[in-house]
C-alpha cells in the first residue's frame, strides 16, 4: 500500500480524537494543529529525502487545512455528505501529489512494510469506525442511520484502497 494514502488514513482516523475534532470547529488552532499532524505522519512514513518531497508534504498539509475549515464553516444537516466529500477531495490531492513524492518503494513492498501498512489501516478504520459512530453532533438513533454511517465509513476505506490500486498501476 502506498504510505501516502495510509498516513492520510491514521492522521484523519487514528490521531484525530474527539477534543481535536471539537478543537478544529472551535478555532482555527485546531486546524493547524490536525494538519500539522498529518504533515508529520506523513513525513514519518514517506521520509522525504529532497526539498521538492519536503514541500509537497508541506502542501498536502496546508490544502488539508483549507479542505477542513472549509468543510467545518459550511452548513449541513447530516454528517454523511460532508465527510464523504472531504474524503474524495483529500484522496483527489494525494491521487496528484503522490506522482511527485517518491518513497521507499522496497520496504513498503516487503513483508515488514505490508505488515505496518495492515495494521495501520486496521487500527485506523476500527478507531475511525468507533469515533465516527459515536459523533455527539449527528447520533445514529437507528439501525438504518447506523447503517448509512457504517457504509460510508467502509466507503471511504474503499476509496483509498482503490486510490492506492490506481497509484501503483500509474
Amino acid at each position: 500500500m502506498n504510505p501516502i494514502f495510509i498516513a492520510h488514513l491514521v492522521a484523519d482516523f487514528l490521531f484525530q480524537p474527539t477534543w481535536l475534532v471539537k478543537w478544529k470547529k472551535r478555532s482555527s488552532k485546531g486546524i493547524i494543529v490536525h494538519a500539522s499532524i498529518h504533515a508529520a505522519i506523513l513525513a514519518v512514513l514517506v521520509i522525504p529525502q529532497t526539498f521538492l518531497a519536503a514541500a509537497i508534504i508541506l502542501i498536502i498539509a496546508l490544502t488539508h487545512g483549507i479542505i477542513d475549515h472549509i468543510k467545518i464553516s459550511l452548513p449541513k444537516k447530516s454528517f454523511e455528505p460532508a465527510f464523504l466529500f472531504d474524503q474524495v477531495i483529500h484522496a483527489a490531492i494525494l491521487l496528484f501529489a503522490m506522482r511527485f513524492l517518491p518513497f521507499n518503494q522496497n520496504f513498503w513492498n516487503s513483508e515488514n512494510g505490508v505488515l505496518l501498512a495492515a495494521l495501520l489501516v486496521f487500527f485506523s478504520f476500527g478507531i475511525g469506525l468507533w469515533n465516527l459512530i459515536h459523533i455527539k453532533n449527528y447520533p445514529v438513533q437507528t439501525i438504518q442511520q447506523k447503517t448509512v454511517r457504517i457504509s460510508t465509513i467502509i466507503l471511504v476505506f474503499l476509496l483509498y484502497g482503490g486510490a492506492t490500486i490506481l497509484a501503483a498501476k500509474s
